[in-house]
């Protein structure tokens, strides 16, 4: 009896973290970088490995709690030194990345959202900012409907064309920056997505009812059980005394 009630138990237990799992919102966000910094005109030098290549930014929540949202944030950073710039044409440096994010929600109530930033950034040696470019993405979902997308990144920048905006220094500091941030919630007890569908419903759906009207008889279930008895009592009596 034991070992029966047991193996119910985790069964039940079994069912609900299936049926539970199918019913998760879900976030699903990435950012990979492509190639290398691109560096175009000017006099220039790249003090480091250029390549951005690789993921940046990789989150996944998978929110099968109720009631409690789920969240997960990351981020990364590289930076590199730039020299030669100084009293030449300017340089343009550009990155290449991709954020994708896939977004879904199985039931009403759920919720999946995902919010990106991606910045580069050139910074002079007494840390003043040069120039600057970015890119923000957040999209969202709810209540049973989804979204796959893919957004192409591509941040310039473009260093000065004299030392004057960096106190007539030849080098600074590159810097590029990833920054996610992934929330999901499935609403599993909290209570219906609409728990009150008709806020104001009529409260006498017939106003002028007649008052002189009876309202139909319905026997109760005793009483006709007992006439069927009396009814079968009597057609008993009449056949013993014919007998």
């Amino acid at each position: 009896m034991i070992r029966m009630t047991k193996l119910c138990l985790l069964s039940f237990l079994v069912v609900g973290l299936v049926a539970s799992a199918s019913q998760a919102a879900v976030s699903d966000v990435s950012v990979v970088g492509n190639g290398s910094l691109s560096l175009s005109g000017g006099n220039y030098r790249l003090i480091g490995d250029p390549s951005i290549d690789g993921t940046w930014v990789d989150l996944l929540v998978d929110d099968v709690a109720d009631c409690d949202p789920s969240e997960l944030t990351g981020s990364m950073s590289k930076s590199w030194e730039l020299k030669d710039w100084w009293r030449h044409a300017p340089t343009t440096v550009t990155a290449d990345l991709t954020i994708s994010e896939l977004l879904d929600t199985a039931a009403c109530g759920d919720l999946a959202s995902s919010d990106i930033l991606v910045k580069l950034e050139l910074f002079a040696t007494n840390g003043s900012l040069i120039d600057s470019d970015s890119i923000t993405v957040a999209n969202s979902v709810a209540d049973g409907t989804d979204l796959s997308a893919t957004t192409p990144v591509l941040l310039s920048i473009q260093t000065p064309t004299d030392g004057s905006q960096d106190g007539n220094v030849n080098h600074g500091t590159l810097v590029l920056t990833v920054e996610g941030l992934a929330s999901a919630f499935t609403k599993v007890t909290c209570g219906p997505c609409d728990p009150d569908p008709d806020p104001d419903p009529d409260p006498d759906p017939d106003p002028d009812p007649d008052p002189s009207a009876d309202p139909p008889a319905v026997p109760a279930p005793g009483a006709v059980a007992l006439a069927s008895l009396g009814m079968g009592l009597v057609s008993w009596l009449r056949t013993r005394r014919t007998l």
